[in-house]
């Protein structure tokens, strides 16, 4: 009768082990606990434990992060169509597509593109921003509605101006307020990368990439 198998079976099982006494009675003789237990990695009899543990740390340290990345990034697909605003350095990093396309439109990150001072986001070609000189998603959060004052006139303002256009995105109200709240992060982080003391971080890699010539 076959039977399935809950796991695939191992090496050993499938062909055997092989191994000789008198090696084994001269690892156990030079390296063994003295209790005949013989010898485990890392533990007490094992001559090469602080290597061992400082490769484990490192294995499990690189893992937990992948793993990390995986689930930023399996997040952010899931959310594809989703305008999530962008508050910390976490949300910079894994935004989602949707987010990608808002982030790269506005005039700051747009200019460093199109300068050639960081690569952007997969996807978004500079060709792409250079035809797209218009960002609906700043007109519409921002600047629609937007009155300017002039300062040697307290009572002067000129007149508020509204715009719409048949191929805006139909943004909801917490939408607008994403893009309001992202496009308010983007401003303070790169004024403190771009400052003396900055570390010209890329707004659309800040943990891998910096902001120069790529």
């Amino acid at each position: 009768m076959n039977a399935p198998l809950s796991a695939a079976p191992s090496a050993a099982a499938l062909l055997g082990t092989f191994r000789t006494t008198e090696v084994m009675d001269q690892v156990m003789q030079s390296w063994g606990n003295g209790d005949n237990s013989g010898v485990l990695f890392g533990l007490r009899g094992d001559p090469y434990a602080e290597r061992f543990k400082n490769f484990m740390n490192i294995t499990i340290n690189n893992i937990s992060e992948s793993n990390a990345v995986a689930l930023a990034i399996a997040n952010s697909t899931e959310q594809e169509e989703t305008y999530v605003p962008i508050q910390t350095l976490d949300d910079l990093a894994y935004p989602t597509p949707t987010m990608q396309v808002v982030i790269s439109m506005y005039e700051p990150v747009r200019q460093l593109i199109l300068d050639e001072k960081i690569a952007g986001y997969p996807g978004i070609s500079k060709e792409y921003l250079e035809e797209e000189d218009d960002n609906p998603y700043e007109r519409l959060a921002i600047k629609n509605g937007l009155a300017v004052y002039d300062k040697n006139n307290p009572y002067y303002q000129d007149m508020m101006t509204w715009e719409w256009r048949s191929s805006d995105p139909d943004l909801k109200d917490e939408e607008l307020e994403a893009i309001r709240t992202t496009y308010g992060f983007i401003d303070s982080f790169l004024e403190r990368e771009l400052s003396p003391k900055g570390e010209r971080r890329d707004p659309t890699d800040p943990y891998y990439s910096n902001i120069g010539t790529y």
